[in-house]
């Protein structure tokens, strides 16, 4: 038996998706990272994002070509009907309120054009890179919650195209730098990082893989659902 496909977010991203000429939308797109390489591949991209502190990092990165970034969310999506060829979301869907995520669905389903592709990527509840951050914040139930209603996408119109499980690492020089990006995303993780410092940092080596350049890269597994609208 032969193990999943290693492959970072972009690569696998690329390999499924003719990006060049397109129209996307990247909900939840952080601090761009994601609508940065999508758009260096030609693509006309509107990256998406609630967090405040998130959508300042995205706009202070230098553009790589005429990409965008505006305040929302998925649930309520700023794009008009059959305008969108690809909307992308990127470890992003289970952080739409559970309650809301089949809206998500719904509001991609109307953006998209005849056609067009909605890519959703999800880390599952396993592996290292999960086994890190569990203690900070678990998302065992809210990620489980959300591949429930991508099997439900049925209902919004949208057709099944393609599943992939694949495995992608995450790559830190140290354990100041882990919580230092997960505190940008959550301030709140803050008070948990000082409650628990000890224990994460032996968590942190304890899963971490040394790379050889000194890096502490740990691995996750990832699936991508890609449904199009017919």
């Amino acid at each position: 038996m032969t193990g999943p496909i290693i492959a970072s977010c972009e690569d696998m991203l690329a390999s499924t998706v003719e990006l060049a000429g397109l129209r996307v939308i990247d909900v939840g797109c952080g601090d761009g990272r994601f609508t940065r390489f999508m758009a260096s591949e030609g693509a006309d991209v509107t990256g998406i994002e609630c967090n405040a502190e998130q959508l300042a990092a995205a706009g202070r990165h230098p553009p790589v070509a005429e990409e965008r970034y505006v305040g929302g969310t998925g649930e309520n999506l700023p794009a008009a009907p059959a305008s969108v060829d690809l909307i992308t979301f990127f470890s992003s869907l289970h952080h739409v309120p559970v309650g809301s995520q089949m809206k998500a669905l719904m509001d991609a389903a109307i953006a998209l054009r005849p056609g067009g592709l909605l890519y959703i990527s999800e880390p599952l509840a396993s592996g290292p890179s999960f086994e890190m951050f569990q203690p900070i914040d678990d998302e065992t139930e809210i990620r489980a919650a959300a591949y429930d209603v991508i099997r439900d996408a049925a209902t919004t119109g949208l057709r099944a195209r393609q599943e992939i499980i694949h495995q992608t690492e995450d790559k830190y020089p140290d354990l100041e730098s882990l919580e230092a990006e997960v505190i940008r995303i959550d301030p709140a993780r803050a008070a948990i990082f000082e409650q628990k410092r000890p224990f994460l940092k032996a968590r942190f080596h304890q899963f971490a893989r040394e790379t050889h350049n000194g890096d502490y890269a740990f691995a996750q597994p990832m699936r991508v659902n890609l449904l199009m609208k017919p």
